[in-house]
């Protein structure tokens, strides 16, 4: 399998040059970070996973002491997830909310879908706070 995807490689550089001015190394398995006021969202070609026609985005949950029922309760909350999900990646021991979007066409589209990975995480570590602190 090609970890290859033409269309993410384009896409990542035109949002490096729309944001930054500079272009950006996708050789290596195609994932790039983005860091956020609230945040940093992984975003990855999907082509690695199996989704060739998608961007994987996944931002760590600082939250990650939180219960297990906890986090599990929020994946059966699609409202909240808004189509993604909490995982834990176990070599590195840590809570990741994920999501997949088709590759976006253009890179105010791009943000726009690393914002709302953003603010989909912000949505989750409050309703975490809220039960943490005895509250549903």
């Amino acid at each position: 399998m090609s970890t290859s995807n033409p269309k993410f490689d384009l896409l990542v550089q035109e949002y490096a040059k729309m944001t930054t001015g500079k272009t950006v190394d996708t050789a290596a398995g195609g994932a790039v970070t983005y860091t956020f006021d609230k945040a940093t969202v992984l975003a990855q070609s999907g082509v690695n996973v199996g989704l060739p026609d998608d961007v994987v985005l996944l931002c760590e949950m600082a939250e990650s002491h939180s219960p297990p029922n906890h986090l599990l309760k929020v994946n059966g909350d699609f409202a909240l997830t808004g189509g993604g999900y909490i995982g834990e990646i176990d070599r590195l021991e840590k809570y990741y909310y994920f999501r997949h979007v088709a590759v976006p066409n253009s890179p105010y589209v791009f943000h726009k879908e690393l914002l709302m990975t953003v603010d989909y995480v912000s949505r989750i570590a409050e309703r975490l706070q809220e039960w943490a602190a005895g509250s549903s």
